[in-house]
């Protein structure tokens, strides 16, 4: 079976923002349902996956950006698994336009998760899959994403927010995408308007229904670093870091 599969999505009224761009966590979106549609083809989908008790968690996600698609405009990606190992697999994107334009790439880190237990299972428990090991870019996940300046409180900005029934997955817990929109609803005014080059996104602990979560946002002039907490643990549930266009 081919390893890279391809397919198409119309950026939709709901998808766009006010300058008619897409919005960040619908691009999460379509990469999210690129995945899912090309896993369905493999075998090793949520149907596959839910009657052994297992599901797919993203931990980390790196995404470059080089244009933003706009309202009604078509989006054609390519995305295949390139690496898998004991606990982690890889699956990389690429998007360009109906002209052949470059949109976006992406490289994401998955594992398996036994959704009874809520823990980390091993990959051996499923088939293997065919894998094309090529990088959609050069960006690797051994480098530690970086984190807020906790000796500083120069450009400091807190938010809440608290898990809603819908922003809740398959999976039972907050889709990945609802923590790019706490993310983004975080940052100052002055970045409303800007462009992301680069987002990085670690996940490290899932977040379930009705749950509390603190925003804390730490902001340069093109970059921001936002650590989303759990107020009663202070345990670190995902960090967003954002290189901006100037």
């Amino acid at each position: 079976m081919d390893a890279i599969y391809k397919t198409n999505y119309k950026v939709r009224m709901s998808d766009a923002d006010s300058s008619a761009h897409l919005k960040m966590p619908a691009l999460l979106q379509m990469l999210q349902e690129s995945a899912t549609e090309h896993a369905h083809k493999l075998g090793i989908a949520y149907s596959h996956l839910k009657p052994q008790g297992l599901g797919w968690v993203i931990s980390k996600l790196i995404v470059n950006i080089d244009k933003i698609p706009s309202w009604d405009e078509r989006v054609y990606i390519k995305t295949w698994p390139s690496t898998r190992e004991k606990i982690a697999t890889y699956r990389e994107f690429s998007a360009v336009d109906a002209d052949g334009n470059a949109l976006f790439s992406a490289r994401s880190q998955w594992l398996l998760m036994d959704i009874n237990a809520r823990r980390i299972a091993r990959l051996e428990r499923l088939k293997y899959w065919d894998l094309f090991p090529e990088q959609a870019n050069d960006d690797s996940f051994e480098t530690p994403f970086e984190k807020i300046d906790a000796s500083s409180t120069d450009n400091i900005k807190e938010s809440s927010f608290f898990a809603r029934n819908d922003d809740i997955d398959l999976n039972e817990h907050v889709n990945n995408a609802v923590f790019l929109i706490w993310a983004m609803e975080s940052l100052p005014d002055q970045f409303t308007k800007r462009i992301p080059q680069k987002i990085k996104i670690s996940f490290l602990e899932e977040v379930r229904p009705h749950t509390e979560v603190k925003a804390r946002c730490q902001y340069w002039q093109d970059k921001t670093i936002t650590s989303l907490i759990s107020p009663l643990t202070n345990r670190e549930h995902a960090r967003i870091c954002i290189d901006w266009a100037k």
